[in-house]
């Protein structure tokens, strides 16, 4: 861009971001616009408006039969991960910042901690899970974002109770990839944490990445919803998938019960 050309004057007025961006649009000056997140503005995936329409002719037969065969499709999603999740086992939640910290509120009770990659986009203290704080470890890069392992040992204390993992991760892009998996599945099991995925945009990767909810050893909470799984970030939708080890996915998995009980 250089000064006196069409988006220069554009973006010179007073008034907001938004209202320059759309005027630009119409003008048709503006032909890439790398701030743009939802793709069905940039004419990818199904149009919101059908989604909707869909959701609605759902919403219509029995609340119970509309839940069912929703926890049925991720499932069935889940299965396509290589991931066996019962039905039963999946929770939904108004918002994703609402589902994390309904993953978290599983896990964590008010005075506990969580750890949370830095830097990240998301959003503490967490919806949903009052009390709640965060403390970080680092992502390292070398020739791409891993895991500082060391930093996230050292960053393990006395009252954390889950690990927060971005798969992918924001802004950074990294993935989890299996061998980490194993190595926070474990560090996980043996200090007693919960492994929380926010693996909204699991299926943007362009390498493969494993699922936290394939984590055998400690409780695994996957976190996602069609927000990101479908490219529509205006419809709401989100998940909580509960895996991992048995003997701490069931009590997780009533907990989950209980919250939505009590909020939806």
């Amino acid at each position: 861009m250089l000064p006196g050309d069409p988006v220069d004057s554009a973006l010179s007025g007073n008034d907001g971001f938004e209202a320059q961006r759309e005027r630009l649009r119409a003008a048709g000056v503006l032909r890439l616009d790398l701030t743009e997140s939802d793709p069905a503005r940039c004419g990818l995936g199904p149009d919101p408006r059908e989604v909707e329409a869909l959701l609605a002719a759902a919403g219509d037969g029995p609340a119970t039969e509309a839940l069912g065969a929703a926890r049925e499709a991720v499932a069935s999603y889940l299965a396509g991960h290589r991931v066996s999740v019962a039905p039963d086992r999946i929770f939904f939640a108004p918002s994703r910042e609402v589902a994390l910290g309904r993953a978290l509120a599983a896990a964590a009770s008010a005075g506990d901690e969580v750890l949370v990659p830095a830097p990240t986009r998301l959003i503490a203290p967490f919806a949903g899970a009052p009390g709640v704080r965060s403390r970080s470890y680092a992502l390292a890069f070398g020739e791409e974002w891993r895991i500082d392992g060391r930093s996230l040992r050292r960053a393990v204390a006395a009252r954390t109770r889950a690990l927060v993992v971005g798969n992918p991760a924001e802004p950074t892009g990294a993935l989890l990839s299996r061998d980490e998996l194993d190595a926070v599945d474990e560090l996980c099991a043996v200090r007693g944490l919960a492994l929380v995925g926010d693996e909204a945009f699991l299926d943007s990767a362009t390498v493969p990445s494993a699922s936290v909810a394939r984590a055998e050893r400690c409780l695994a909470l996957h976190v996602s919803g069609l927000a990101g799984v479908c490219g529509l970030p205006r419809v709401a939708g989100e998940w909580i998938a509960v895996a991992g080890d048995e003997a701490l996915a069931a009590p997780a998995a009533a907990r989950l019960r209980a919250l939505a009980d009590g909020v939806d």
